[in-house]
């Protein structure tokens, strides 16, 4: 019905930057409407970039760069499932390259 929630929603590689990534996933679902979409982009820099994990958080100390969380793109789909989305499309052109996924909240 409209006005129970959100029905559609994008982001472009949010969950690289929250803290609590499950949390935050489960709180995007409760603004979904019951069969709602969520449409994201994200940069899975948990395998081939992992040389930045080295870096990153110098930058984060001395306040030049934000916190963020390295994850496979398997990992970022399992973080979906276990917020109760069911997984509509992925496509991830190369390894080395963004996994963009539309999953849809369960009813």
């Amino acid at each position: 019905m409209p006005g129970e929630g959100i029905e559609k929603l994008s982001a472009s590689s949010p969950e690289l930057t929250w803290n609590e990534p499950p949390a935050v996933m489960r709180k995007v679902h409760k603004m979904l409407a019951s069969g709602g979409i969520f449409v994201t982009g994200t940069a899975c820099i948990g395998g081939m970039w992992r040389v930045l994990a080295l870096i990153l958080p110098i930058g984060r100390r001395l306040g030049l760069l934000p916190m963020v969380k390295f994850f496979t793109a398997a990992e970022l789909e399992a973080s979906f499932q276990a917020a109760d989305f069911e997984i509509e499309h992925r496509c991830q052109p190369a390894k080395d390259k963004a996994v963009f996924i539309v999953a849809r909240r369960r009813r």
